[in-house]
């Protein structure tokens, strides 16, 4: 049987593909596979923690009055934020992994409030 150029690439072409289609269904995401083992198992009781210390700062806040108070909430809900994200990581799916954790403007923004309490 003799098979011409032609049809000798479209079966590669088609091979690749299959392959390809095998792979990205058998394919974990290193964040999936950390999630499942012992170390982030102890990642997610330590966003446990991180969360539950940003409820506090942010309960101090309201025993506070003016700046002092608007930079401990700013600071709470920071670190509220980063502990909840962390928590649930396993819940995070390929490519929305930056939904959950703050924002690089919410940093900014604590930050300029740590400065201006330190004035």
């Amino acid at each position: 049987m003799k098979i011409t150029r032609k049809q000798l690439r479209k079966l590669i072409l088609e091979e690749k593909l299959r392959l390809i289609e095998r792979y990205n269904e058998e394919r974990v995401s290193e964040l999936s596979e950390y999630s499942s083992s012992k170390s982030g198992h102890k990642l997610m009781q330590e966003g446990i923690r991180v969360a539950k210390a940003g409820r506090s700062i942010s309960e101090l806040a309201l025993e506070q009055t003016g700046a002092m108070r608007k930079g401990l909430n700013e600071i709470g809900q920071f670190v509220q934020n980063l502990g909840g994200a962390l928590e649930n990581i396993n819940s995070v799916s390929e490519g929305s992994s930056t939904d959950s954790f703050p924002t690089v403007s919410e940093f900014k923004k604590m930050i300029k409030e740590i400065k201006r309490l330190e004035r």
